[in-house]
């Protein structure tokens, strides 16, 4: 079921903030390690789903979560390792980091998703996401080379995986028609 979420989330995504060039699952990208970090293009924005995920039995073959999920958004700050100074340049693109935060919380509030809005599903009309909200958001105080804030969304999740599919059959009536039945029928 998460991937599902997660394909949902990331199409939603880079169908309404088209500023956005990335998503993908969150692996501590924007983190200093070993190998510094692991941001190639911003802004980007990174799907983490806080654990441990709870499932509720709902019926025999169907089982629902409410899913915390924070959506990293990550943008360039404009401050660079040997310039630490504030500029209008880097006062414009805390601003515009802000104003995309604003634009994909805009993208999600409120909405539901039917299976059926991934290509995979075109048929599904089961809920997959629903009653999608914000619940808090946080701005990293850190001088870096990104502007990273949080955005945190609790939604409800639905996995239908385990339900009896619809098999769709298609066939082909062949209705050759020979020479002597045609004449009996009048064609």
């Amino acid at each position: 079921m998460l991937q599902y979420v997660y394909k949902a989330l990331k199409q939603r995504i880079l169908e309404k903030v088209e500023e956005v060039k990335q998503v993908d699952w969150y692996f501590k990208q924007y983190e200093e390690g070993e190998d510094g970090n692991l941001v190639w293009i911003t802004p980007s924005v990174y799907v983490e789903f806080e654990l441990p995920i709870v499932f509720e039995q709902r019926g025999l073959q169907m089982q629902r979560s409410t899913l915390n999920v924070v959506l990293h958004v990550v943008s360039a700050s404009g401050y660079g390792a040997e310039d630490m100074r504030q500029t209008e340049h880097t006062d414009n693109l805390t601003m515009t980091h802000l104003d995309l935060c604003q634009k994909i919380y805009k993208a999600f509030q409120g909405v539901s998703f039917a299976y059926k809005y991934l290509q995979q599903f075109p048929l599904v009309d089961d809920l997959l996401i629903s009653g999608m909200i914000r619940t808090g958001m946080e701005v990293s105080h850190e001088l870096s080379v990104f502007n990273v804030s949080k955005l945190f969304f609790t939604l409800n999740a639905q996995d239908s995986d385990a339900l009896p599919q619809e098999n769709i059959i298609e066939q082909t009536l062949d209705l050759s028609i020979e020479g002597d039945l045609v004449s009996s029928i009048g064609i």
